[in-house]
């Protein structure tokens, strides 16, 4: 060990005690070989503990299928089945809250709850329901709750998750861009998409 000062003193402090704010007083340690040595033969341990992640909702789009089989992306209206997407979105778990919430943004007083129940298809990577009535012509923010974990196990505090932009409905929907694979946009995207590029799972 051999003790240190570092500092700037000047001539008129030397007949006084010495600030400690300007000398720092430290002390430097070398290993000697037996140290060195029995560092070589440690092992580090990490333990890391996995971020709580909740539901990522992808996208909202509602599709027409005709008689040949072929599907075309349309308006999402009221009456008629809807399709979000994105992942660890199932609805589960025995609150009150877990559902889909439709929010105006015209007249956020307005919203519209659909329930657990009245989801006909409920997945880890998306929900089909019938858009209800009281859903009308606009720009709604949708938010899921659910209390579905990314294990399938249930977790205790719900989680929830809102699109990132508004979804316009009836003759408020805009066509997405045809480059757009986010389905984040007004009305979402008509394609599945790979839901693993998005980090929350």
């Amino acid at each position: 060990m051999r003790p240190c000062a570092s500092g700037t003193v000047l001539k008129n402090d030397l007949s006084q005690a010495i600030d400690r704010k300007k000398v720092k007083v430290y002390a430097t340690l070398s290993m000697g070989p037996l140290l060195r040595t029995e560092m070589e033969g440690c092992r580090v341990e990490l333990f890391t503990q996995p971020a709580v992640v909740g539901p990522l909702l992808n996208g909202a789009v509602a599709q027409t299928r005709a008689a040949d089989g072929t599907v075309s992306t349309r308006a999402p209206q009221a009456g008629k089945n809807i399709r979000l997407t994105g992942r660890n979105i199932k609805l589960a778990g025995a609150d009150a809250s877990v559902g889909v919430t439709f929010t105006s943004v015209e007249t956020p007083s307005k919203k519209v709850f659909v329930p657990l129940e009245d989801v006909t298809v409920n997945e880890p990577k998306q929900l089909i329901f019938v858009l209800p009535a009281g859903v009308t012509d606009g720009l709604w923010r949708v938010k899921i709750c659910t209390q579905y974990g990314s294990g399938g196990h249930n977790v205790v505090k719900p989680r929830v998750y809102e699109l990132d932009e508004p979804m316009g409905v009836g003759s408020a929907y805009q066509v997405p861009d045809s480059g757009s694979g986010s389905g984040s946009g007004n009305g979402g995207s008509g394609e599945d998409g790979d839901q693993n590029e998005y980090p929350l799972g």
